[in-house]
């Protein structure tokens, strides 16, 4: 019996309609990660005055002046990602370079940058219709963790009236006649829409839902609404472009049968792990932003605070507590305006930024407790309760540092460097 012809590569644009998805797929996908990527400039280099949380202790790094050699690859990879001919080729390069730079500092784990490194994974080692088969999988995965990461108490009572009246305010529309409950209906409707999305037959109405919410969190996250940062707008706009072309109908049968090799054997059991894992984000066997957890008010929470001074160039992130000498760090406003992106949402990479400001602050020989964080477990699921924890000085923080799964320790923390000027206020 006479073997079946193999599936043809996703560069047959001219006989295969799933190819040609899955080329402009590719295209998309490059595009919008470069320009994001370009946004983001100094999330990909080395900052003298903002630390580098590693992943793992033994993760290799270039000396700063050189740091600049990771993020010029990566542009050129994604370039070349956007070109017909080498775009296979551009893409698959990208993909070991993005790794590499994430090893080195957990705040390059964007959740733009995970959607990247799995999608572009499927698109190079993957035929047309199985990296399309398992691309959808995991969309309606992303669609479907978001939604229940919002189902609790924590956003029913924090980001879910936020995002309720600030569209309200955007529309034009009295907040005052919305219900309280009417702030989980964007959980439950992204459930619905990954429901949706997953099945043949309903797939239009899943993409139509798509892009009714992303719609909707343009105009909350919008510079009409809370102003959040361009790349968020980025993502959303570029999600659409890519769920069009892996849910929406097109014409035209792909040639030859799907034929599972190893190779597509092992990549279904791997997004079948990555589908899964989020389930164990709220008992904390997974991070918060590779579960999809995306503005879920439940996730962990810390407090980096210093005592009389802090270095010169924290100073305007740097809110004095009222009736006090301590000053707390608006970590938030830090991250995003030195490195144009929001802090890693795990208490092990707050405590490596405390431990990295207990080094550089002015020690007061008399205490010992200049540098204090503070952190909050995630809340609970029905009364959004918190277990609190505080730990004060370098030695104390360092100790909690060793505590956790993955390096929580900054990437100079086994160096004894100069102290930068600080100035107290």
């Amino acid at each position: 019996m006479a073997k079946p012809p193999p599936e043809p590569l996703a560069t047959d644009l001219g006989t295969d309609p799933s190819a040609l998805r899955v080329s402009r797929l590719r295209s998309c996908l490059a595009g919008a990660t470069l320009a994001m990527v370009a946004i983001s400039w100094p999330l990909w280099v080395d900052l003298a005055d903002f630390p580098a949380v590693p992943f793992v202790r033994w993760a290799p790094s270039l000396p700063r002046a050189w740091s600049w050699l990771g993020p010029l690859a990566l542009i050129a990879s994604l370039g070349l990602g956007l070109t017909q001919r080498f775009g296979r080729a551009g893409m698959a390069a990208s993909v070991p370079i993005f790794a590499a730079l994430i090893l080195g500092d957990q705040l390059r784990l964007q959740p733009w940058v995970y959607q990247y490194l799995v999608i572009a994974s499927l698109l190079v080692l993957l035929p047309a219709l199985h990296s399309m088969m398992f691309c959808r999988l995991f969309l309606v995965s992303i669609y479907f963790h978001s939604g229940l990461s919002k189902l609790d108490t924590a956003f029913a009572q924090e980001m879910g009236p936020l995002f309720l009246t600030t569209l309200a305010r955007t529309l034009g529309v009295n907040a005052s006649r919305m219900s309280d409950g009417m702030s989980l209906l964007m959980p439950m409707g992204e459930i619905v829409v990954a429901l949706l999305l997953l099945f043949r037959r309903t797939r239009v109405l899943g993409f139509l839902g798509a892009l009714s919410i992303h719609s909707v969190l343009l105009l909350i996250l919008g510079p009409w609404g809370l102003g959040h940062s361009t790349i968020v707008l980025v993502w959303n706009m570029a999600l659409v472009v890519e769920e069009y072309f892996l849910f929406w109908p097109y014409r035209g049968r792909p040639i030859g049968p799907m034929i599972w090799t190893p190779m597509t054997k092992l990549a279904g059991l791997a997004i079948g792990l990555l589908c899964l894992l989020p389930f164990g984000e709220r008992s904390g066997l997974f991070d918060s932003w590779p579960s999809h957890a995306l503005y879920a008010s439940h996730c962990e929470r810390s407090r980096i605070e210093a005592t009389t001074a802090v270095p010169d160039a924290l100073a305007p992130f740097a809110n004095r507590v009222p009736g006090s000498t301590r000053w707390v760090l608006d970590f938030t406003r830090w991250c995003r305006e030195v490195r144009g992106v929001p802090p890693y949402p795990q208490r092990r990479y707050a405590n490596g930024v405390a431990e990295w400001l207990a080094g550089r602050v002015i020690e007061n020989e008399s205490r010992d407790e200049v540098t204090r964080v503070s952190h909050w477990r995630r809340a609970d699921l029905l009364n959004g309760e918190r277990a609190a924890s505080s730990f004060s000085g370098r030695d104390e923080i360092r100790d909690e540092g060793g505590r956790f799964w993955f390096n929580a320790h900054p990437r100079d923390a086994g160096k004894r460097s100069d102290r930068v000027p600080s100035q107290g206020h």
